[in-house]
C-alpha cells in the first residue's frame, strides 16, 4: 500500500501531532511505501529531504484572507501568487507517488482548503484524523473554514479522532462525523521512559510539560505552586517547553518571587524528556482543554504519580491510572498539589506508580499504528 500522510507540521519540529505522525510513518514503512508532505515553515527548511528514511516534502500552504488587506497586504499578495503554485505543486506530488490513500492530520484553516480541493479531483480513498485545535480554533476561524471542514468530513471514507471527546465536539460541526468517527488514542513509546536514566537535578521538584500557551493552564500550576510554596520548602516546579506564553509566564513567577524555585527550562528531547519525567516527585498536567494527551501517556510510562485536570481527552488517556484529578483552576490545583505531595515515600505511592507503568502497556506506539493502519486498509477497500 502506498501511504500518503499530509500533515500542518513535522519533524524537526517537536510537539505532539508531530510525534503521532513520525511514528506513524516509522511503523507503516516497515511494510509499505510512506511518504510525508508539510507546511515549509521556516523557510529555511529544505523543500525536499529524507527523514528517519521517509521522503518529506515541504510546501507554502497559504492561503489568501481578505481579511489581512488593512494591514497585510503583502501577505495577502504573496498568499494569492503562491497558492496557484501550491495547488499544482500537491497535484503533481499526488500524481508522482500515486498513494492509494490519503491521510490528513490536523485539519488547519490553509492547510484544509487546498486538500479539500486536490482530493475533489482525484479519486484517491481520504481519511481525515483530528487532534484538537484543529477543531477547536481552526475550523471556527470563518464562515469558509467551517465549510470547508464540513467538505473534508464529507470527502473522507472515514474520520479519526484521537479521543471520542473530540469527535464529540468535531459533530457539532459536521454532523457526519457521528456516523464516520472513530477515535483512536494517541501512543507513547513505553521503553524509552520505562528504562530512563535519573534526570540530573539538586533538589526534588515536580514537573509540568508542554507547549507555553494560555490553553496548557501553566500559569494556573504557578499560582497554585506559589500558594503552596511555604509549606513545602524543599521542592521546586520545573517546566519544559517553549511557546507563545514563555515571556509573561516568566512574568509571573517573577512577580511571585519564585524565580529560585520555579524554572522554565526550554523544551526537552529524547532521553533528556524520559529522565524529566522520571525523577519527577509529581507530573502536573494542568490544562484548560486537552483533546488528549501525549504528556499524560509518556508520565504513565514513567510511572510517575499525576495530578491533571478532569477535561476532555484526559478523563479518556488516565481512565485506567492513578490520578489525583483537579479542576482547572488555582484553587483545585492547590488542593491536588498538597494531597499529591503528602502522599510522597508511602506505599499508596509505589503502588501507583507501578499501576501507572501497567496501564500505560494499552498505549504502545506499535497497537496504535495498527488501529490506524485498519482504517486506512479498509478506506482503500471501500474505494
Amino acid at each position: 500500500m502506498r501511504i500518503l500522510l499530509i500533515t500542518s507540521r513535522y519533524l524537526p519540529h517537536i510537539g505532539g501531532l508531530e510525534t503521532v505522525v513520525s511514528q506513524l510513518a516509522q511503523h507503516f514503512k516497515e511494510q509499505h511505501q510512506v511518504e510525508i508532505i508539510t507546511n515549509r515553515l521556516p523557510k529555511s527548511l529544505p523543500a525536499h529531504e529524507v527523514i528517519d528514511g521517509v521522503p518529506v516534502t515541504r510546501m507554502h500552504f497559504l492561503l489568501p484572507r481578505f481579511w489581512h488587506l488593512p494591514g497585510q497586504g503583502k501577505q495577502f499578495l504573496a498568499a494569492c501568487l503562491l497558492a496557484p503554485a501550491t495547488l499544482i505543486a500537491l497535484w503533481r506530488a499526488i500524481r508522482r507517488f500515486k498513494p492509494d490513500v490519503i491521510g490528513l492530520h490536523y485539519a488547519s484553516n490553509h492547510l484544509s482548503a487546498f486538500v479539500w480541493a486536490i482530493t475533489s479531483l482525484v479519486k484517491t480513498s481520504f481519511v481525515l484524523s483530528l487532534h484538537g485545535s484543529d477543531v477547536w480554533i481552526e475550523a471556527q476561524r470563518s464562515p469558509f473554514d467551517r465549510w470547508v471542514f464540513r467538505r473534508l468530513v464529507a470527502r473522507a471514507h472515514a474520520v479519526t479522532g484521537c479521543s471520542a471527546s473530540l469527535l464529540q465536539d468535531a459533530a457539532t460541526l459536521a454532523p457526519d462525523i457521528r456516523a464516520k468517527g472513530i477515535p483512536i488514542h494517541n501512543g507513547v513509546q513505553r521503553s524509552a521512559f520505562i528504562n530512563a536514566a535519573p534526570h540530573d537535578y539538586p533538589r526534588p521538584y515536580i514537573a509540568g510539560v508542554g507547549r507555553l500557551d494560555h490553553r496548557k493552564g501553566f500559569d494556573l500550576l504557578i499560582e497554585a505552586f506559589a500558594h503552596i510554596a511555604p509549606d513545602f520548602p524543599d521542592y521546586d516546579l520545573l517546566i519544559a517547553g517553549g511557546g507563545s506564553a514563555q515571556a509573561d509566564l516568566q512574568a509571573q513567577i517573577d512577580h511571585f518571587q519564585l524565580a529560585h524555585r520555579v524554572k522554565l527550562i526550554g523544551v526537552l528531547r529524547y532521553p533528556a524528556l524520559a529522565s524529566f519525567y522520571k525523577s519527577a516527585c509529581v507530573v502536573v498536567i494542568p490544562s484548560r482543554r486537552e483533546p488528549f494527551g501525549i504528556v499524560a501517556l509518556e508520565a504513565l510510562a514513567a510511572g510517575a504519580h499525576i495530578v491533571a485536570t478532569r477535561v476532555d481527552g484526559l478523563v479518556e488517556a488516565l481512565a485506567d491510572a492513578h490520578v489525583t484529578w483537579v479542576m482547572p483552576e488555582t484553587d483545585s490545583l492547590e488542593s491536588g498539589l498538597r494531597e499529591a505531595l503528602a502522599r510522597i515515600t508511602t506505599d499508596a505511592w509505589r503502588a501507583d506508580s507501578q499501576h501507572n507503568i501497567e496501564a500505560s502497556a494499552h498505549f504502545g506506539w506499535d497497537k496504535v499504528a495498527d488501529r490506524y493502519h485498519a482504517v486506512l486498509e479498509k478506506a482503500v477497500h471501500d474505494g
